[in-house]
């Protein structure tokens, strides 16, 4: 047995099957002293869902033991660290299974006390109801993992975990969804695989989701209609929530997550996946975050497509700019955040990339230049009161990190993004940060955003001094569809022959573009935050017509040769052992090993996509904050200040 749950799910289901069988032989003792009419009825109904319970576990036991007996040496198994988290989508899997199953065991525990001490016998029918809600959602489970089965004999899971809907048309999507019945994982007992803190938190986010639908199935498309709308709803499902934690039967409640049988639109993901943007969130954020003296956002004027004259007192020659892609037409927005106070002149800034035609009359130069000198001096009484008590606050600063958020390639942006950049700030005084706001996707599709990434990375090289950094040394981050860029771009820099970063944090990015499954990307079948609609949605919307993203390594960067990943730089990533694109990276780190041992790969066995957007609220997402910037901090080579506590 290779995979890390296999022993534990095997115990669980030998416990589990001993339990239903003493319930079973109590059951029938009861129906042996009691002969009436009545009692033998309810005790035979009884017998019947025991008998049903038992036969579904005895059936699930002999279904998953091809995996769980199996010898093959699974991706994924001898590096994911820690060793006590899923190793890949297959131990994602047994985990769950393993978890529903000490479930099931914790109920029959609790029925069999309450026949044996009045203390649990008031409880006897909810846990009794609970077990049969808990065998729902094992037969539905019953499906997943009789799919994560025909997976492994689908591929060779020695080398990969992907199966390519192309080379197996049987992997569709539009079959698999009718054949998973997904309703028992909502409702009252949505959640069942996460910690307290994390389903508490994914509840609130139904809540939100179910609210959106219902505000976007209106008529009204004004924005004030919409925020009363998104008030109303919000209140009537926040309620039915708390009526069915009270233990009320509730359907609207059950039915919160459940999609819908059309798709979400467009603009339905976007305004979930930007709650974090509203005023009254992004202000509340804003309180609770870190302290950094900078956080501000400008634009990177577009590159000069043509050639200019430069004013030059000693020659008067015409200077060419290489042309850059064509694709960045138009200024890119990026947040600057910083520990330290600098300022960072727009004028600049935007005086980098001017194409400047016509002769300048000397006079006016000294003019604005006396004017220049003394709006100066104004703006570094404060950069040098900063610099006085936040010691060398002044000085350029070693390091440099570029972020590229997620979102799909349709939404967020880096306010989504800004809190966990604040904390990074806050342990890496010695570095500034800069998050690139590409432009999304439908609008802009590929190969936009990519470019613009490329792009502004390209201008950092070449006017770091602007910004207070001397650049020498960069790492460049991505979370989710910007981890997809993150890496997209490194590769695309090999090819151009341009300066990579030092070192790669890709965060659950999602480096497969192409129609495929994988063990993980089955619990998008159930998953509250990434369904699997929403990530069909997503790909159709960043991708044009005609694309082949299998071979496209620009689109699926996990496909890069092996020219290319022997030369990427040093590559840390990070994933949740829930996440339905924790293959994703698994199988990418496994290719890269062959040629980079440094390369590092961690796992937080119960964290969900986009778990850094949770710090404020769930610990072991501020762990994973925190250990991300400690890595960056030994890239840069800089000191890092972060709270070991």
């Amino acid at each position: 047995m290779t995979l890390r749950f296999s022993r534990v799910t095997l115990e669980s289901f030998e416990t589990c099957i001993t339990l239903l069988k003493k319930l079973q032989d109590h059951a029938e003792d009861i129906k042996k002293r009691n002969q009436t009419h009545s009692v033998s009825e309810q005790v035979e109904e009884k017998l019947q869902d025991y008998q049903s319970v038992l036969s579904t576990l005895e059936a699930t036991k002999e279904l998953v033991e091809p995996l769980v007996y199996c010898e093959l040496e699974f991706v994924g198994v001898n590096f994911v660290e820690p060793k006590n988290s899923p190793a890949n989508g297959f131990d994602t899997i047994l985990f769950i299974l393993h978890t529903l199953l000490c479930k099931i065991a914790n109920l029959c525990e609790r029925l069999i006390e309450s026949l044996n001490s009045w203390k649990y016998f008031f409880q006897e029918r909810n846990n009794f109801e609970k077990l049969l809600a808990r065998h729902e959602q094992l037969r539905s489970f019953y499906a997943i993992i009789y799919l994560a089965i025909k997976m492994k004999d689908a591929v060779d899971v020695t080398q990969t975990l992907l199966v390519g809907e192309s080379l197996h048309p049987d992997f569709s999507l539009n079959r698999w969804k009718q054949a998973v019945k997904t309703d028992a994982f909502f409702g009252r007992y949505f959640g069942f695989h996460y910690q307290s803190d994390i389903r508490k938190l994914l509840r609130m986010t139904l809540v939100a989701k179910e609210t959106i639908q219902k505000t976007y199935e209106g008529s009204q498309k004004e924005p004030k209609f919409k925020t009363i709308s998104l008030l109303g709803w919000g209140w009537f499902y926040s309620n039915l929530q708390m009526l069915e934690h009270l233990g009320l039967d509730v359907k609207n409640a059950k039915q919160l997550g459940i999609e819908s049988s059309s798709p979400p639109s467009i603009e339905q993901i976007r305004a979930f996946w930007n709650l974090i943007e509203e005023p009254f969130l992004a202000g509340l954020t804003q309180f609770v975050s870190a302290d950094v003296a900078v956080d501000k956002t400008f634009s990177i004027p577009p590159p000069c497509l043509h050639s200019f004259r430069r004013f030059d007192e000693t020659a008067s020659a015409s200077h060419f700019l290489r042309l850059p892609s064509s694709e960045v037409r138009e200024p890119v927005h990026v947040r600057y955040t910083s520990y330290h106070w600098r300022h960072i002149s727009e004028d600049a800034i935007q005086q980098s990339e001017i194409v400047q035609n016509m002769e300048i009359d000397k006079s006016s130069l000294v003019s604005s230049g006396l004017t220049e000198r003394l709006s100066q001096q104004v703006k570094n009484i404060g950069v040098s009161w900063d610099g006085w008590l936040r010691n060398k606050g002044n000085d350029p600063v070693k390091g440099l990190v570029v972020h590229i958020h997620g979102g799909g390639f349709i939404a967020q942006s880096s306010s989504s993004h800004a809190v966990y950049l604040k904390e990074w700030a806050v342990d890496l005084p010695n570095s500034c940060i800069v998050s690139i706001d590409y432009k999304l996707s439908p609008e802009y599709k590929y190969p936009v955003a990519l470019e613009e990434c490329t792009y502004v990375y390209t201008w950092l090289l070449k006017h770091h001094e602007l910004l207070g950094t001397t650049a020498e040394r960069i790492v460049v981050v991505g979370d989710s569809a910007g981890g997809n860029l993150a890496l997209a771009m490194t590769l695309k820099l090999l090819i151009r022959g341009l300066r990579v970063p030092n070192g790669i944090v890709l965060a659950y990015p999602a480096l497969y573009l192409f129609p495929a499954w994988s063990p993980s990307r089955l619990l998008s079948l159930f998953d509250p935050l990434l369904p699997a609609s929403v990530l069909e949605t997503c790909m159709k919307a960043y991708l044009p017509e005609n694309v082949n993203a299998c071979e496209d390594v620009f689109i699926s960067p996990g496909m890069a040769s092996d020219t290319y990943l022997k030369q990427l730089p040093s590559v840390f990533v990070v994933a949740g052992g829930l996440d339905p694109l924790l293959d994703d990276s698994v199988v990418f780190v496994h290719r890269l090993r062959q040629w980079r041992e440094d390369t590092e790969i961690q796992i937080f066995p119960n964290l969900p996509h986009g778990f850094f957007n949770m710090g404020l609220v769930v610990p072991q997402a501020f762990e994973a904050i925190r250990l991300v910037s400690k890595w960056i901090a030994m890239q840069l080579q800089v000191e890092w200040c972060g709270n070991t506590s």
